[in-house]
């Protein structure tokens, strides 16, 4: 147990470090690479191209991940992904994003995993 834990908690940092390369990119109003940081991440996590996530539904998405520790690193992600393609007013792709990184959220809080203060606040928005 305690292996899988500091395993979720590396898996967390390293996406923590790939989200403040990306959001200082957002505040350097650099969407494109911003998103070319996420994708590196999400390759990284999931070892799956990007483009491919959208084809995979929750609830297979959230039963590939949730044993691995991946549920929390992917909805970080999908959620920054969101705030990029709000800045880009591409709102209903950052709506489908933001709902699917509360999900994969939901399902980590209902699994008994402790959410960081940045998923915790995520999913506290109303």
């Amino acid at each position: 147990m305690k292996e899988q834990q500091d395993y979720i908690l590396r898996l967390i940092r390293q996406v923590m470090q790939a989200l403040a390369a990306v959001a200082n990119l957002r505040k350097a109003e650099k969407p494109e690479q911003a998103l070319v940081e996420l994708h590196e991440a999400y390759r990284s996590l999931l070892d799956v191209e990007p483009d491919v996530l959208p084809l995979i539904g929750d609830e297979v998405l959230i039963e590939v991940t949730a044993d691995k520790g991946q549920l929390e690193p992917l909805a970080l992600l999908l959620w920054e992904e969101g705030r990029i393609r709000t800045d880009q007013r591409q709102l209903l792709l950052a709506e489908r994003l933001k709902r699917r990184s509360r999900a994969l959220l939901y399902k980590a809080f209902l699994d008994g995993q402790v959410l960081t203060e940045e998923a915790q606040a995520i999913v506290n928005v109303g």
